[in-house]
């Protein structure tokens, strides 16, 4: 695979494009040092995000011939690319490079004598952690961008949404299935419902569970003919009509918070082993402990407690509005999912037999 950054063998960082997104690689640093750790951090941290095929046409674009054509959004994309890839690389280059396998077995990097003095700990750790958390913004803004342009665009013309052609491998790339529920494509929309920060890993830690949520909770209430009709049409980018968008804006809220509240008794826990464990990452380091152990148990049992109350109203609100808006609603209209008379009159969250409207 070619190399995503203007560096040949034997070049120094500051003869290349590397500085522009890692400045704080030292320029007379040989570009060989750094080059075996590109391959990996894509391998790593962005093909399971991104795709292999659409990484391939990422680089290849990086390695165009100088007479061909700039296109803005594989350029902008690129950018972000880059600045995702250098973290990484640097990331990884900071634990290989300060300890060799050598003939004697592991040995650590010293200075001679009047050259540089290694790091402390203390800023060794710091900068281990600084650099992750920059990555894994700069990873969070690229696939945020990438989503975006997955997404079908009306043409400047008019006419139905498209996929830009750019985008168009990412778009059909089950690894992007895997990443979206049927109502939610971005971590831009959730974060309009939950605070995750744009944070793309936590979204694809709770997506399942969003998946899960919108089939149980959900697609009983607006009925299977109708939740096709809606899912369809937001992954299309075709709006059916202002009524049908305001819906899928009630179901967002709906699903967020019953996402969440299916999501919270597994985010935090793994089968590590020979046991469940409680995950935490403290200072740029996986901490695993039993899970007999309190880990603020009692924020999360009122976080959990919240999201259900709120998700119960939200529900609600989502039968109301369709109950009452089902004459421009025809597809819910004539589905069983639309209530007999009797049953418009019941109380908002119930059912005949008294028991909360799930």
């Amino acid at each position: 695979m070619q190399s995503i950054f203007s560096a040949q063998t034997g070049d120094k960082l500051g003869s290349t494009n590397f500085l522009q997104f890692a400045p704080s690689a030292n320029r007379n640093m040989s570009w060989d040092t750094l080059s075996p750790y590109e391959i990996p951090a894509l391998r790593e941290y962005l093909i399971p995000y991104l795709g292999k095929d659409f990484v391939d046409e990422i680089v290849a674009y990086a390695n165009r011939s100088a007479e061909d054509d700039e296109v803005l959004t594989m350029e902008d994309c690129l950018q972000r690319f880059r600045l995702a890839t250098s973290g990484y690389m640097m990331l990884d280059a900071f634990c290989d490079q300060n300890v060799q396998l050598t003939d004697l077995g592991p040995q650590q990097q010293s200075s001679s004598e009047g050259g540089s003095a290694q790091p402390s700990q203390w800023a060794y750790k710091n900068k281990v952690w600084h650099m992750m958390k920059k990555a894994d913004k700069y990873t969070d803004q690229l696939l945020d961008f990438v989503e975006e342009q997955a997404r079908p665009q009306v043409p400047e013309g008019g006419g139905d949404p498209v996929v830009s052609t750019e985008f168009a491998s990412f778009a059909e790339d089950i690894v992007r299935r895997r990443q979206t529920s049927d109502f939610f494509g971005s971590t831009t929309e959730v974060d309009e419902h939950l605070n995750i920060e744009g944070s793309r890993r936590a979204w694809a830690k709770m997506v399942p569970y969003f998946r899960d949520a919108e089939w149980r909770y959900l697609r009983p209430v607006l009925g299977d003919a109708f939740y096709l009709e809606l899912s369809e049409s937001y992954a299309s980018g075709i709006s059916l009509s202002t009524t049908h968008d305001a819906v899928i804006k009630l179901i967002q809220r709906a699903g967020a918070k019953f996402g969440l509240l299916l999501s919270i008794p597994n985010l935090a826990c793994v089968i590590d082993g020979d046991g469940i464990m409680i995950v935490s990452r403290r200072d740029g380091f996986d901490e695993r402990v039993s899970s007999g152990s309190s880990n603020n148990q009692a924020a999360i049992s009122r976080l959990q407690q919240s999201a259900e109350g709120q998700g119960r109203t939200a529900l609600a609100e989502l039968r109301a509005y369709i109950i009452a808006e089902a004459e421009n609603l025809t597809t819910y209209l004539n589905s069983t999912a639309y209530p007999t008379a009797s049953e418009t009159n019941l109380p908002i969250g119930e059912t005949e037999s008294g028991a909360i409207f799930l």
